[in-house]
């Protein structure tokens, strides 16, 4: 029963009373605004209902916003608690905005502002209004309910029940008149106690498993929307039975764990042909499970998710989890099944010390192969590690690191070899077929490489600037070999010994001696041939007893002759340019083109020191890349700041001067386009193709929002789409219509991609 102003007026006659009712208080010196509004103001006047506290008006929150939703922003209106008349100031000239109004006691209902003066329960029928609007009216209606139960099926599952919804469109609107949803609880009771009194509206049953199910006259559910009955606001004991019609096709049935996993979590994805239906359904700990979402006549693929000790794949009738959709047997809608997983593989070992090294407690094993991501897992105390989740007869590779993945070596970390040393190259590396247990490693200290130079007769040993060893060894990137100093230059005593620190026991090295006077040469296996060419230098393991003859090459002069004194070289900053590329950036992995350009140095040389988050990488700039290096770091973090320091090595740092920079990792902007034809037919139902591109993967998922003149339609977008996924609109109306696409990308891409809005096409319907 309508107890406000209202009250017993006609609906159809309260929006031209409403606009009567401010005119009539403007005449007679009532509420009116306090002053016409400016370009960055909207005013107005709060009429009370009667029946409000005295206080009503001091207590309620009138808000701008550019959200269909409730916000408490900045655009709060000041209401006079006297009059009613309000301003909200402080707008934005060229922006329209939603009227929210609320009331924190629940007295009279919220809502959003409409022409009218009507409030709308719901924002999707609220108006946006335009700044510099004055002599808006809004006047609530006191808050009453709608409630009752609801009865389901006895065939739906009782963990979906609290996840049913009463959608209510309200019967005096027009057009999308959908105003909330009811939520129905795990008991079937609903209930909501801020809806306007005096209105009505359709009641319609809404679950993604259930066909939509609308409240008649006599309190019954039909799946007819023709026999809908408008329910007044102060109905609150409805009793709403559903029966077995409601329920869509289902494909249901039960999982058994294999022994010893009882309860384990997993998740079974459902994938139909017709029209692109890929949904989940999560595995209750008693085993069940149900999909209701299937299509009459349809078949399903089904895959099983679990990040333990399952295997991953497709159910197959004969028991095994193929990891191809191929391969999956197809399941009928109305099926019911037992499911038996399966353990999948595991990769174990244990980690051993040499004396002097000590586990690191951030200790991790890493899992890599060519054909799936690498995989982490910590290396327990005992020093023992374990893969699960693997899929046999896959090969891979298994390398132990005995730090924290961001921080440098302090042991000699490395691949597993058939031996159970570990080596630093992965040409090295055991293949390890998985299931595979025992996969020893031991874990040994860095080491040193030792020998004697033999010094020419009459060569003058000068301790200030004596000949110095330098290390050269192999570093692996994306496949290929480089070879880099170790370290700085050991000096060579006065006997021709030297002693290099810090080699890995089971990399090979080339070992250089250079003289005083910057002239160097190579040993090589042939010990009695030096080679001035790196490239036919001879490697060695770490090792005592290398010897580098030299008794007969030529003495060097130990004070050569001086040379003409060059003019001061001032260093100067080179211009470092960073660039994150689109391609080849992933989830895991970002992208980096790193320029080093200077007018004194053609070809700069140097060290590339990246650091994102916690994680560092440093690289090679050599002659042959031109001052152009491409390369990938970790992504442990979807966006941020990223640092370039650059240090330049040989002769670049006799004119550079070591540079940091530092750009950002930044959500990656797709590319969403619509197709939409330029004319239909009033009786035809409009086909869209929505394309949505993106660097980071050929399959994105999300949620794509298609928007056709005030109304809106949107559709899950799975992987098999590819990001294409084609869309059938409902009839329209006769006229030109503005169509575009919006793309929400799921919760696995959000922190990673941006929302995105094509472009507007026109539809012209006649």
């Amino acid at each position: 029963m309508t107890t406000g102003p209202l009250r017993g007026i006609p609906v159809a006659l309260r929006s031209p009373l409403i606009a009567l009712l401010a005119l009539t208080l403007a005449v007679v010196g009532g509420p009116v605004p306090a002053h016409a509004a400016t370009d960055t103001e909207i005013t107005g006047t709060v009429v009370p209902p009667t029946g409000a506290p005295s206080d009503w008006l001091s207590r309620v929150v009138v808000t701008a916003t550019t959200s269909n939703l409730f916000s408490d922003d900045n655009h709060r209106a000041t209401i006079n608690p006297t009059d009613g008349t309000f301003t909200i100031s402080g707008l934005n000239a060229s922006t329209s905005y939603f009227l929210t109004f609320r009331d924190p006691n629940k007295v009279t209902a919220d809502g959003w502002l409409r022409t009218d003066g009507v409030l709308a329960t719901g924002g999707y029928n609220g108006h946006r209004f335009s700044t510099g609007t004055a002599g808006l009216t809004i006047a609530p209606q006191l808050a009453g309910s709608i409630g009752g139960h609801l009865e389901l099926p006895a065939a739906f599952p009782t963990w979906l029940r609290d996840d049913v919804d009463i959608e209510i469109f309200r019967t005096s609107f027009t057009g999308n008149n959908r105003e909330k949803w009811l939520h129905v609880n795990a008991d079937g009771t609903f209930l909501d106690t801020g809806l306007p009194v005096g209105e009505s509206f359709y009641l319609r049953v809404n679950h993604n498993y259930l066909h939509y199910a609308w409240v008649t006259a006599d309190g019954d559910l039909s799946l007819d929307s023709a026999d809908r009955a408008p329910v007044t606001v102060g109905t609150t004991g409805l009793e709403l039975a559903a029966d077995a019609s409601m329920l869509r096709p289902a494909v249901r049935g039960t999982v058994h764990m294999p022994a010893g996993m009882a309860g384990a979590e997993a998740t079974l994805s459902f994938e139909g042909p017709i029209n692109g239906i890929m949904r989940e359904a999560k595995v209750q700990p008693d085993g069940q499970f149900y999909f209701g979402a299937a299509v009459e006549g349809g078949s399903y693929r089904i895959s099983l998710y679990n990040r333990g000790a399952l295997l991953n794949g497709y159910y197959r009738a004969d028991g095994t989890w193929p990891e191809e959709a191929t391969d999956a047997t197809e399941v009928a809608a109305g099926s019911v099944i037992d499911l038996h997983p399966v353990r999948a593989a595991t990769i174990s070992g244990k980690v051993s010390v040499a004396d002097g090294v000590t586990l690191s407690s951030s200790a991790f094993a890493l899992l890599s192969s060519s054909k799936y991501l690498n995989r982490e897992v910590g290396v327990e105390p005992d020093g023992s590690y374990e893969f699960v989740g693997l899929r046999p007869g896959t090969a891979y590779q298994v390398s132990i690191h005995n730090r924290p993945s961001w921080a440098a070596a302090t042991t000699a970390d490395g691949y597993i070899g058939t031996d159970g040393l570990l080596y630093p190259l992965t040409s090295d590396a055991r293949e390890i077929t998985a299931p595979a247990s025992g996969i020893d490693a031991t874990l040994t200290a860095f080491t040193t490489l030792e020998g004697r130079v033999e010094l020419p007769e009459g060569f003058t040993y000068d301790a200030a600037t004596p000949p110095t060893v330098t290390l050269h060894t192999q570093s692996e990137f994306m496949g290929s070999l480089d070879w880099s100093e170790l370290g700085t230059p050991v000096p060579v005593a006065a006997d021709g010994s030297f002693t290099a620190d810090g080699a890995h026991p089971q990399a090979l090295y080339r070992v250089q001696v250079t003289w005083p006077d910057g002239r160097g040469v190579y040993w090589t296996s042939d010990t009695t041939v030096p080679v001035a060419d790196e490239s036919k230098a001879g490697t060695t393991k770490p090792r005592s007893g290398v010897v580098v003859p030299l008794r007969d090459a030529p003495v060097p002069d130990p004070e050569p002759k001086p040379e003409p004194k060059p003019e001061p070289v001032v260093k100067v900053a080179p211009k470092v340019a960073v660039k994150v590329l689109a391609k080849g950036t992933t989830r895991s992995r970002v992208r980096l083109q790193v320029k080093v350009r200077s007018s004194k140095v053609t070809r700069p040389t140097g060290k590339l020191r990246v650091r994102y988050g916690k994680k560092t990488r440093t690289v090679t700039l050599s002659t042959k890349h031109r001052g152009v290096r491409t390369f990938t770091v970790t992504r442990r973090k979807p966006t941020g700041t990223l640092a370039v320091r650059y240090t330049p090595t040989g002769s670049s740092a006799k004119y550079l001067k070591t540079v940091t920079v530092k750009t950002k990792v930044k959500k990656a902007k797709p590319k969403v386009t619509i197709s939409v034809p330029k004319k239909a037919k009033k009786t035809q139902r409009v086909k869209v193709t929505v394309r949505v591109r993106t660097s980071l993967t050929s399959k994105p998922t999300g949620k794509i929002k298609v928007t056709y003149g005030k109304k809106s339609r949107t559709v899950t977008l799975k992987s098999r789409h590819r990001g294409k996924i084609r869309i059938t609109l409902p009839r329209l109306a006769k006229g030109t219509h503005k169509v575009r696409a919006t793309y929400y990308p799921a919760k696995k891409w959000r922190s990673y991609v941006k929302n995105k809005k094509s472009t507007t096409s026109k539809l012209r319907v006649r």
